[in-house]
């Protein structure tokens, strides 16, 4: 059962590294089944925009 925990948490760290964050506040808003029946807390925070390249 821990196995499972530890793939889970592995699987939300590469999510969140992938950008994750912008995608979660968009499916909690649009009212996702599987964040309602959660509710863990409010959404977290938009990320900031990846700086811009000046060439």
């Amino acid at each position: 059962m821990k196995f499972l925990m530890t793939i889970l948490a592995f699987m939300a760290i590469i999510f969140t590294a992938m950008g994750g964050l912008a995608v979660a506040p968009a499916a909690h808003i649009k009212g996702d089944p599987h964040n309602a029946a959660c509710g863990r807390g409010p959404p977290p925070p938009p990320s900031p925009p990846p700086p811009t390249s000046t060439y």
